[in-house]
């Protein structure tokens, strides 16, 4: 389970996020992302899976575990940011090395972009 610091975790802020957020399309995802002048230490996520990319709670459940793994390990390289992460439907059959790849490129942009 991830930490409460590092969770998006109510409605207000995840629509703050998408309204005013910076986009990123990878192969496997698209993360939204928000410069936050708050978090000086960490950064935030949440992943958010449509019932489109899976109808099976576990198929999403998987995959969601999946990319909050990935996530832990490269958001908390980065302070100051609040992510919204939406994965495809490819990112079901995607082993874990090209998800994390993927992940790499796209904060890396964003974060530059920013």
């Amino acid at each position: 389970m991830i930490a409460q610091r590092y969770r998006l975790s109510n409605d207000k802020q995840i629509k703050r996020v998408l309204h005013k957020g910076a986009t990123k399309n990878g192969s496997f995802f698209r993360i939204k992302a928000m410069k936050n002048p708050r978090l000086r230490e960490f950064s935030r996520f949440t992943v958010i899976i449509s019932k489109k990319v899976s109808s099976k709670a576990t198929v999403r459940n998987k995959i969601r575990r999946r990319i909050k793994a990935i996530f832990i390990k490269e958001v908390d390289k980065i302070a100051g940011y609040d992510f919204v992460v939406f994965p495809n439907i490819t990112a079901e059959t995607a082993d874990f090395i090209k998800l994390t790849e993927d992940a790499r490129r796209c904060l890396r942009d964003l974060v530059s972009f920013s």
